[in-house]
């Protein structure tokens, strides 16, 4: 397998798990402000 192609590869794999972190931390993001308003809701 030539070199070119693996670092091809890699590049790709790192792009994905950069947009897959991005989407987890979107998604804990959701997560922080939903509970926060349930909290909000419930002293309120």
């Amino acid at each position: 397998m030539p070199t070119d192609d693996n670092e091809g590869l890699q590049k790709i794999d790192r792009q994905y798990s950069q947009i897959r972190v991005d989407k987890v931390l979107m998604f804990i993001g959701k997560l922080q402000l939903y509970r926060q308003a349930l909290t909000i809701r419930k002293a309120a």
